[in-house]
């Protein structure tokens, strides 16, 4: 399935972007989905990026920032994920049957 697939199919709006977050810098995301490089710097710039980058204009200013592979295999994100998010203020949600989890500042 082409990325976006579901997006495209019910008439959101959106814009998909593979760019390195070193290079790429967009304003004002609603939501970013980080899945690429799984070293720890890597993983932390991409977060911070994306933390930096988020929706601030929309009446509600809603935002979500979301991981790929937090999971044992993969120690760089869960560690910078982890201090991320503590250092951001935002307790990480996830569902048990996958490795993605999200911070967002809309209630859940």
């Amino acid at each position: 399935m082409p990325i976006g697939h579901l997006a495209k199919h019910q008439r959101i709006p959106c814009e998909f972007v593979t760019a390195s977050s070193r290079e790429y810098a967009a304003l004002n995301v609603g939501l970013c989905f980080i899945d690429a490089d799984h070293c720890y710097d890597a993983v932390w710039i991409d977060s911070v990026r994306a933390l930096r980058n988020r929706t601030t204009t929309s009446d509600h200013h809603e935002w979500a920032i979301a991981w790929h592979d937090y999971n044992e295999r993969h120690p760089g994100v869960v560690k910078a994920v982890n201090e991320f998010c503590e250092i951001a203020g935002r307790d990480i949600q996830s569902r048990t049957d996958s490795d993605t989890v999200w911070i967002s500042n809309m209630e859940c």
